[in-house]
């Protein structure tokens, strides 16, 4: 499909740029393709279509046209330079100066271009920040974070995922004395940048640069109070020495206090997914159940699920001398399983006629049978119900 995409825009008119570039550069895997192009987005189009390849205007206003193929995506984007930018949005002008494109990007590990013959193309210094692990600001970082303040998480992220101490001192300080401009920010794009911050290999020093900058107080819950900063750490230890893979739900819960969070906080002020909320959710049930001790660990596993409890049980174990390698084998070994007494069974038993009556009995049988450690029978469970066992 690349190819076929040089071949239709013309080869003295493309050059990759942005993550494939730089992660090519220090070997990491490459999935996702972006393209510049001087071709306006109008002959973007018109090319790709005139080669058999899907042309989607995913981004027209901003230059951005998805060239589809093959199973696979680029996305190809017009060389442009701001003409007014407000701290969200901007509001772009398209170019054929390609170090005009390259002043506009943010930081210049992602300005560096490579055309179809291989010519790496440099104009701000990337390579040798890329090889040092510098997060570096394009030109002056505060002027770059006016023009967008998401800026200020990325900056934050990159350094987890690229990134080798120290941080760079302008770029630091910049997005310090800026952090009150993250309020003006959709809190979608907040909670985006904040989830890939924490999904990162090693985001601890970040995350503790956040909080030394005064930035998550504009990022979690308002109200809610410190960042747990020791404990997320102490997850991150956790995670590595039981060789865990990492959860991102579970470190924000962790970050947000543990067992002092409050899930539903969470959910609204970052405007997580239903799917996530209940996660969060069954991360703090689980917190109850293993208050119990083992006993409790089966509750959890059954009521919450396995990654709920995993979680719990990690967060649990960074203050609590717990078996957590014992518990997590037991997460591990878990498989879903189903209470063998249901409204039917009760009904047919003679026990209660259809209506609330049955409900209890079935959530009571259903309590014997989790003490049980699941062993008791349908049989069994019918018995200590009708008071004969």
């Amino acid at each position: 499909m690349v190819v076929a995409v040089i071949d239709a825009l013309g080869r003295d008119n493309i050059r990759f740029v942005g993550g494939a570039v730089r992660d090519s550069l220090i070997g990491r895997p490459v999935t996702d393709f972006d393209a510049a192009t001087r071709l306006t987005p109008d002959l973007v189009v018109e090319r790709l279509r005139a080669a058999g390849i899907g042309a989607v205007p995913t981004g027209i206003d901003h230059g951005t046209v998805t060239a589809v193929a093959h199973g696979g995506q680029i996305e190809i984007t017009t060389l442009r330079h701001d003409v007014k930018t407000d701290g969200r949005h901007a509001r772009v002008a398209f170019t054929r100066n390609w170090a005009e494109d390259a002043g506009r990007r943010d930081f210049t590990m992602n300005a560096l271009y490579l055309s179809p013959d291989g010519t790496l193309h440099d104009p701000v210094g990337g390579l040798a920040d890329i090889k040092t692990g510098r997060v570096r600001f394009i030109g002056d970082a505060g002027c770059r974070i006016d023009e967008d303040a998401l800026r200020i998480l990325r900056f934050f992220r990159f350094f987890a995922t690229h990134g080798t101490p120290p941080m760079d001192e302008e770029a630091l300080t910049a997005c310090t004395v800026r952090a009150h401009q993250l309020a003006t920010l959709s809190r979608e794009r907040v909670r985006d940048e904040t989830l890939k911050l924490l999904a990162a290999a090693k985001p601890d020093a970040a995350v503790a640069a956040m909080a030394d900058a005064g930035l998550w107080p504009y990022v979690l819950p308002p109200g809610s109070g410190v960042v747990d900063i020791a404990l997320f750490s102490r997850l991150l230890d956790c995670e590595r020495i039981g060789q865990r893979p990492p959860d991102t739900l579970g470190r924000l819960m962790a970050l947000a206090g543990g067992q002092d969070a409050d899930p539903c906080a969470l959910k609204a002020s970052l405007r997580l997914s239903g799917a996530d909320g209940k996660t969060l959710a069954a991360i703090q049930a689980a917190f109850k159940y293993l208050a119990a001790g083992e006993n409790g660990l089966g509750e959890s596993l059954y009521r919450s699920g396995p990654r709920a409890t995993a979680e719990a049980v990690m967060i649990l174990a960074c203050d609590t001398k717990i078996p957590v390698r014992e518990w997590l084998a037991q997460v591990d070994r878990w498989r879903p399983r189903s209470c063998p007494v249901r409204g039917r069974d009760v009904i047919a038993a003679g026990l209660a006629v259809p209506g609330p009556a049955v409900g209890d009995l079935v959530a009571r049988a259903e309590r014997a049978w989790i003490s049980s450690g699941f062993k008791f029978s349908r049989d069994r469970l019918l018995a200590l119900l009708k008071g004969i066992d």
